[in-house]
């Protein structure tokens, strides 16, 4: 059994793989034992380089497998052959360490450790396995490849018949490493000339410089380094200097950033104040950009200043006369950014007046407006959720039903109660099940022993044993609500070989959960619950009542809810019989509501009993569609529509129990448009899993958003109320 490595590498990744060989008399075989991928250093590095990390981590992986074979399974190995597509490495390996620079040197010296019996050879890029690696391909592409799961052919054929290097290019890829050993072993004062002038040509563009770092104080330092460079290499060794930067070196590299700034913004200007100071001229200001005309700007030490109106202040010169810097240039960006983070992300004002203690940046109000609102820490501090316009009512609240064939259901409490009046009972815990009518607001309470979901099935038993079947049920994404709905369904499967579920198929209820964290998508039954509440609070007070009082009591209460007006009495003196949910459930068969329609010209003597109880049901529904429908119209909040949010926005999600810094951080996934187009419900990526949120609980942060890598596809319900 033979072994045979192959490396690779690219710009974006490293790739190796591992392909045992097994001679069994004349038949040979190649499978794939192992292969390894690596991401490549986001630090840009030759290929060369890369190849010759790609060739570490390729002896590494050999050196594995070989002591594996050795001590768990007792497996020699007859030879090890490692292969690569760049010459340059090869020819590296070849040669002595001592000529190589350290870098090279010291992966050289590891790969001759790791593999000591290792041959390297050439293999063609278009047969290197591991090329499939560093490149990247389908999937499809990779179950499909005969190169990746035996290797490449010659593998399984004799050794003479293996791939050899091209000569013409071995010979230039020796050429070339010798020349480049030979400019490690000759080092002298010419190369850091070159360097110097090399230096000196990146210096030809600062803009790019200037462009590439975020932070002010990086972009100080940095450029204070290049300087000290720069100094040392035309220095004597004696002279140079190879200690911390000073502040003198950081003054002078802001100095040189804020001269680069003012000549690309104010490069004419100056040009003229020079001529002027040069001739001994005075100062026309009317020949000056309007924008700093208004400053009687001047040049000091090759900068230009605002001649200000406070020489005789008892403040510093540079207070005086601040330096002008434009509002749009990168470099009053990284100012302001610095100096709100300095002050401990201070408001827009306290930046400009801090900001204005050494520089007079034009247009600044906007600058530090822009700074505080798209700096990322406030923003998740101040916490301003979204919004979308209200939206429209569903059919089930607006069309004519049979009382609690739409209900909505939410537990309140707990509550205090004895099981009976017998002297030292103990005191025990209950709980008030809400279930409200979607259509009339008609409200049931059922007393509820504990948060179980068995304690809830029974409790909609008896709910629907007064009231009839329930179509439609809603709720929040209680755990006993989640549970009574798994119990019914499985209730349900268990009566299918059964006579029963004939009869039952017909009648089972669907269940609806809103978004998770609305609240406000099951208005229908808070507001029940706080009504609950008021009542219940000014009946019981202190006192510990038996479970039957308690009953009693909820009884009273529902027929207290169920008694209050729908809408406002009407403008008609005759008129003193509002509408009220009560007229909808007393006396009501659980038929079809409107039932046979009866003309409004006939009379009520020829009316059979029948029609009249009709009429009077059709007189009720009238009344609700004419006054209460109309209350429906309006939207108390949420009157104006938002921009929708959009897929990969970076959001923060508020949460009531933890401070605005502990708060989550999600990306959009997935977003949930009403009947209107409005978003209303989204789903996000928190980096643990997905979860439905409405835009009322999200704070959107200022950065663009990207397209997500994990798109989870979750159906979320909910419930405008």
């Amino acid at each position: 059994m033979t072994l045979h490595g192959f490396s690779d590498a690219s710009t974006l990744a490293l790739g190796e793989a591992v392909y045992v060989t097994i001679h069994s008399g004349a038949e040979v075989k190649s499978n794939l034992l192992l292969s390894k991928s690596k991401v490549a250093p986001l630090r840009g590095e030759t290929i060369p380089r890369l190849e010759l990390r790609a060739a570490v981590l390729l002896s590494e992986l050999i050196q594995r497998v070989v002591n594996i074979c050795k001590t768990q399974h007792n497996i020699m190995i007859g030879s090890i052959t490692g292969w690569s597509d760049s010459m340059v490495v090869l020819c590296w390996l070849k040669r002595g360490e001592s000529s190589l620079k350290q870098f090279v040197a010291n992966r050289v010296r590891q790969i001759n450790t790791n593999t000591a019996d290792c041959d390297w050879r050439y293999v063609p890029t278009d047969i290197n396995p591991a090329d499939l690696i560093s490149r990247g391909m389908t999937m499809r592409e990779l179950i499909e490849s005969e190169l990746w799961w035996h290797g490449p052919d010659f593998l399984r054929q004799p050794e003479a018949m293996w791939p050899n290097p091209p000569e013409r290019i071995s010979e230039q890829v020796e050429t070339e490493v010798k020349n480049e050993c030979r400019r490690v072993r000759n080092r002298t004062d010419r190369t850091s000339g070159q360097m110097v002038a090399k230096v000196n040509a990146i210096y030809i563009e600062q803009k790019p410089l200037l462009e590439r770092y975020s932070s002010m104080n990086r972009l100080i330092r940095v450029t204070a380094w290049v300087f000290r460079f720069t100094r040392n290499c035309r220095s004597p060794s004696a002279e140079r200097q190879n200690l911390h930067l000073s502040v003198k070196e950081l003054e002078h590299s802001l100095t040189f950033w804020i001269r680069q700034e003012q000549s690309d913004f104010f490069g004419d200007d100056i040009r003229k104040l020079e001529r002027w100071a040069q001739h001994q001229q005075p100062v026309e200001t009317s020949k000056l950009s309007n924008s700093i005309a208004i400053l009687a700007p001047f040049l000091q030490d090759g900068v230009l200043r605002m001649s200000g109106r406070l020489q005789a202040a008892d403040i510093p010169d540079v207070q005086q006369n601040p330096i002008i810097l434009p509002g749009k240039g990168r470099l009053a960006l990284l100012m302001a950014r610095a100096t709100h983070v300095k002050l401990l992300h201070c408001g827009a004002q306290q930046l400009i007046a801090a900001l204005r203690q050494n520089y007079w940046i034009l247009g600044v109000r906007s600058l530090a407006r822009s700074i505080v609102k798209l700096c990322i820490t406030c923003e998740r501090l101040r916490a301003k959720t979204t919004e979308q316009m209200m939206g429209n009512l569903p059919a089930c609240r607006v069309r004519p039903a049979r009382p609690f064939v739409h209900t909505g259901v939410d537990y309140a409490g707990p509550i205090q109660v004895r099981p009976d009046r017998r002297r030292g009972n103990v005191v025990i815990k209950g709980y008030i099940a809400v279930f409200v009518c979607m259509v009339s607001k008609a409200v049931h309470l059922e007393f509820v022993s504990d948060l179980s979901t068995k304690a809830f099935v029974m409790a909609f038993i008896r709910f629907t044993s007064r009231y009839g079947h329930c179509l439609h049920l809603w709720s929040d994404n209680g755990t006993n609500f989640v549970g009574a709905e798994r119990e019914l369904s499985r209730m349900l499967q268990t009566w299918q070989a059964s006579d029963l579920f004939d009869q039952l198929s017909a009648r089972q209820t669907e269940w609806h959960f809103i978004t998770l964290s609305a609240p406000h998508q099951g208005g229908l039954w808070e507001a029940a619950v706080k009504a609950t509440k008021h009542h219940l609070r000014r009946v019981m007070g202190a006192h510990l009542l038996t479970i039957e009082a308690v009953q009693t009591v909820l009884a009273e209460i529902g027929a207290v809810l169920n008694s209050r007006p729908l809408c406002a009495l009407s403008a008609d003196p005759q008129d003193l019989s509002p509408l009220t949910p009560g007229h909808l459930l007393i006396g009501e068969s659980l038929v079809p509501v409107l039932g046979e329609q009866i003309p409004v010209e006939w009379p009520e003597n020829r009316l059979d009993y029948w029609q009249s109880r009709q009429r009077i049901t059709q007189r009720f529904w009238k009344l609700w569609s004419n006054s209460y429908l109309h209350e429906l119209q309006q939207r108390p909040k949420w009157r104006e529509s938002r921009r929708n949010l959009k897929i990969g926005d970076l959001v923060v999600i508020k949460n009531e129990a933890t401070p605005p810094t502990l708060w989550k951080m999600g990306r959009i996934t997935a977003l949930h448009p009403g009947s209107d187009g409005l978003v209303r419900n989204v789903t996000l990526w928190t980096g643990n899993g997905s979860i439905n949120r409405p835009v009322q609980k999200l704070c959107v942060l200022p950065v663009e958003p990207i397209e997500p890598r994990v798109t989870p596809s979750l159906k979320a319900g909910g419930c405008s109320s």
